[in-house]
């Protein structure tokens, strides 16, 4: 009886041994995944920009005892700048030129910077020229896509900032340095001072958030992230008066989970653009937070519930023009390859309250992978 038992049990334990074999197997085999995704977009009052990334991806699944993971072995890819040219004011826009930055691969987990060769798709910035672009990486640089050119700017992507709507490059290294794009001219040098660092400070201390320059470099507005947690957070911004050494604080006061996505200099005051998580339309709002207009904003026409559907927005609000401009990319992840890649914009002018919308294909078959 017990040799019996002990014979079963070994012929179960080796079934399972070999069921566990097949499976590991299975589970451990490692794939490709290949994506085209736009990794920055611009717009001025003349353009539509857009930096084209594909990458192909090797992953290796790695199980742990209730926990999942990929290992990232190696990626590779190449990235372009397609840039739009409207014809008659957004209304129809020439065929889009495109130009081909570069190559880069990238292998192990150790972070892109020690195992990248080729030019990093997560530095490239658009900055409304067709033929350059911006790196902001370990150096600043801007790079000529015709001839290959570089001319490296003073700075890092550490010591460095962006504004919003990348008109402007600001260099925090022995004070602050504030370059026009896309020319890189020197306009103005601020020193040192005990407001100026107080501002640089709540900048560094939270990466990737929005910093806002003003037309007529009278304020600097950094937007810290709002939290989607805290129901009873307001918007804040921190703001630095260039005019006068002057940091302050900006909030939101009494509106219930706001979000402000744009900030210029309208008529010599501050005008804020302003979301709610809980309605589908933006505001303008004065500097005592007092509501100016309502922006109608008109739904996507590729939305959908599906959890595949993806959408990036950029703000941009431009006092020169009087004008608040919505740059929208769509799409669905693992879709057909036939569904175009879509990017759709909003112009709405707050004068005369006149609004037009537009929407360009990025040409997925111009786009040649060598």
């Amino acid at each position: 009886m017990f040799r019996r038992m002990l014979i079963t049990t070994t012929v179960l334990l080796g079934v399972w041994a070999l069921g566990l074999g097949i499976f590991k197997s299975i589970y451990h085999v490692d794939y490709t995944e290949e994506t085209l995704r736009v990794s920055d977009l611009f717009s001025n009052g003349e353009q539509v920009q857009a930096i084209v990334t594909f990458s192909s991806a090797r992953y290796h699944p790695v199980s742990k005892p209730l926990k999942k993971r990929e290992e990232l072995l190696y990626e590779s890819g190449e990235s372009w700048l397609v840039t739009w040219t409207t014809l008659d004011d957004f209304k129809t826009f020439d065929h889009p030129k495109i130009q081909r930055i570069g190559q880069y691969k990238f292998t192990g987990e150790n972070g892109w910077r020690d195992n990248l060769t080729g030019i990093n798709p997560r530095t490239i910035k658009a900055i409304g020229s067709e033929d350059q672009i911006l790196l902001m990486g370990d150096k600043l640089q801007s790079l000529n896509l015709e001839d290959g050119d570089r001319v490296t700017i003073p700075g890092n992507d550490k010591t460095s900032s962006l504004s919003h709507d990348c008109r402007h490059l600001l260099s925090w290294e022995e004070g602050l340095k504030i370059y026009t794009i896309p020319e890189f001219q020197e306009l103005e040098v601020l020193p040192d001072t005990e407001e100026l660092t107080e501002f640089r400070e709540s900048i560094a201390s939270i990466q990737g958030a929005p910093l806002f320059v003003t037309d007529q470099l009278s304020h600097l507005v950094f937007r810290p992230h709002v939290s989607d947690t805290d129901l009873k957070e307001q918007s804040i911004a921190n703001v630095y008066d260039i005019r006068e050494d002057k940091s302050s604080i900006f909030k939101m006061q009494g509106r219930w989970r706001s979000d402000i996505k744009n900030c210029q200099l309208v008529d010599d005051e501050l005008v804020w653009l302003v979301a709610f998580s809980y309605q589908d339309k933006l505001y303008l709002y004065d500097a005592q937070g007092i509501l100016l207009q309502q922006i109608p904003i008109l739904a996507s026409k590729y939305e959908s519930s599906e959890e595949r559907w993806h959408n990036q927005k950029i703000y941009f609000l431009d006092g020169k023009q009087r004008e608040f401009r919505l740059i929208r990319f769509e799409w669905f992840q693992q879709r057909e390859e036939e569904r175009p890649y879509t990017i759709s914009g909003y112009r709405y002018n707050y004068d005369d309250q006149t609004s037009i919308e537009f929407e360009v294909v990025i040409p997925k078959d111009k786009l040649v992978i060598e």
